[in-house]
């Protein structure tokens, strides 16, 4: 009876570990190896943007520091200003409703002061849009796993991807993920 029971336990334990696999969710350069965008948004399938007031941030491709690939993105802050982002939308499928959705990203930052460079991911649901940030990479880090999650609400059709960097330095992204978790 304790064999029967051991192997139940087991079978229920792989089965539970089969069906909790991620699903992966299309957004779009998520390596930056795209071909370029337009003029104001130079960098495929993502938006570049920054607080207010004249260009403060240089914001490339960089094929010479990356993750892994060919190229990843890369931000310098050039004069004082609060912030400077890149971030694309992503429709939601209605199946991921109710759902844990995980954003994750290799993050590098060269000299960032302040509030430093974080990861972030923003749930536009009716209900109202609600942001989830990682801690700020500070300093000097080479490329490290970043990961941020946020439940779905009901009506979610949305989401807003991305990283801000909140300090002056250099900062670094690429291998982009966002996936259906639970």
């Amino acid at each position: 009876m304790k064999t029967v029971a051991f192997v139940f336990v087991l079978c229920a334990i792989a089965g539970h570990a089969h069906a909790a696999q991620p699903t992966e969710v299309a957004i779009a350069n998520p390596g930056f190896e795209a071909p370029g965008g337009d003029k104001q948004n130079p960098i495929a399938g993502w938006m570049l943007s920054q607080h207010a007031g004249p260009i403060s941030y240089e914001s490339k491709i960089d094929t010479r520091v990356r993750a892994q690939g060919k190229a990843s993105f890369r931000i310098t802050r050039i004069q004082d200003q609060i912030y400077g982002s890149i971030s694309q939308k992503v429709t939601i499928a209605p199946a991921a409703v109710d759902r844990t959705v995980e954003l994750s990203a290799q993050m590098r930052t060269v000299g960032v002061d302040k509030r430093g460079w974080v990861l972030m991911m923003t749930v536009m649901a009716p209900s109202g849009n609600d942001q989830v940030r990682s801690e700020p990479l500070l300093g000097k880090h080479e490329f490290t796993r970043v990961k941020v999650s946020a439940k779905l609400p009901a009506g979610t059709r949305e989401l807003d991807i991305g990283a801000l960097l909140m300090g002056g330095g250099s900062a670094w992204l690429d291998d982009v993920h966002l996936r259906i978790v639970e």
